[in-house]
């Protein structure tokens, strides 16, 4: 690797993200020729601008305004066309707030050299874990992300949001930096998963254990959730509440118990499974798959939205559920809510 090239790309040292460096890549640039046809000083590589993944097809207005409001911090991983390590940039909000969520890479200029770029951004990343790479030695199959949980395997703490990107890169020009986007998935999800009562006895959310088992735990290079990783994500927040209904549905008061729960990237063809269970008796009053049941909602959202999804991009797309289960007043569940669908049960379902 040229002296140059590591000028610009800065190698991992430490924890994850890494306080900005950008001094060396300011004087380049302000010491670049931009007028005449003399551009020989200037540096070869890449403006990228980040852009959420769908949200083009769905809302065709949202621009990168989602994104603005989630990344704190970025980290860029650079590789070689053989997979070799090369180095690591980062961004933090400032930088990338000051650019209009362009990030300048530049990449030492050689005809028909390939570079692979892998992102990962997001907020509070204090639970997300990064092996620390060697330039010239690691190998982007080392690259993981990892949630840190107790040693029981549970998360209960808030998580940040994050976001994975990923680039190949094969049309640098001498003394010219070419604008390119790159896709942002979201890798996280927030539920609210609500009990609605109408029996008058009363629910109170601390009489009950809330949580998502999900064997997603860890992630390669690829955005592929390594299996094996089981995760037991429980509430972070929970509240008891009250509310009165309108007679055109049910009458009187009616009680609930609520949850906030997170979890990484679902798989369409993974399970997930909610349980809520009574802390008291040990009984469960909800165990299901729950991406089961969100895949039903699916075609209800591409009518609603006049777009067509694969279930994948469904998930990958739609990071915030609203869950109501419907209790009758023997504690038996007939019904939920996702996302103002519902979605009748019976025996067989359960």
């Amino acid at each position: 690797m040229s002296d140059k090239f590591q000028t610009f790309c800065f190698s991992h040292s430490g924890s994850w993200f890494l306080p900005f460096l950008w001094l060396s890549l300011l004087a380049g640039l302000f010491a670049c020729s931009w007028t005449g046809d003399d551009r020989s000083d200037c540096p070869s590589g890449f403006r990228i601008r980040l852009q959420p993944a769908l949200h083009a097809q769905i809302q065709p207005d949202s621009g990168t305004g989602v994104i603005t409001d989630e990344i704190d911090t970025l980290s860029l991983y650079v590789f070689d066309a053989q997979g070799q390590f090369v180095c690591l940039h980062t961004e933090n909000r400032q930088s990338l707030t000051e650019n209009d969520y362009i990030i300048t890479l530049p990449l030492e200029y050689k005809d028909g050299d390939v570079y692979e770029l892998v992102f990962w951004a997001g907020g509070d990343n204090r639970h997300y874990r990064m092996p620390q790479l060697t330039p010239g030695s690691s190998t982007r199959d080392e690259l993981t992300l990892r949630l840190e949980r107790d040693g029981d395997g549970r998360q209960d703490d808030e998580l940040g949001h994050l976001w994975y990107g990923h680039l190949r890169l094969s049309r640098i020009q001498p003394s010219e930096l070419t604008s390119v986007s790159v896709p942002m998935l979201k890798d996280s999800n927030r539920f609210v998963i609500t009990l609605h009562d109408t029996s008058g006895q009363g629910l109170d959310a601390d009489d009950y254990d809330f949580t998502l088992l999900a064997d997603n735990g860890r992630m390669n290079a690829d955005n592929e959730v390594m299996t094996g990783d089981r995760v037991t994500y429980a509430a972070y927040h929970t509240e008891s509440a009250s509310e009165t209904e309108p007679a055109a549905t049910r009458t009187g008061e009616v009680s609930l118990a609520r949850a906030r729960l997170n979890t990484l990237r679902l798989l369409a063809d993974q399970e997930a499974r909610l349980v809520v269970t009574d802390r008291v008796s040990g009984q469960k009053v909800v165990d299901i798959d729950l991406t089961r049941y969100l895949l039903m909602t699916r075609p209800l959202f591409e009518e609603s939205n006049g777009v067509e999804l694969s279930d994948q991009d469904y998930l990958d797309y739609e990071d915030r559920f609203n869950v109501i289960f419907y209790l009758t007043p023997m504690g038996k569940l007939e019904a939920l809510n996702i996302n103002g669908w519902i979605i009748r049960l019976n025996d067989a379902q359960l």
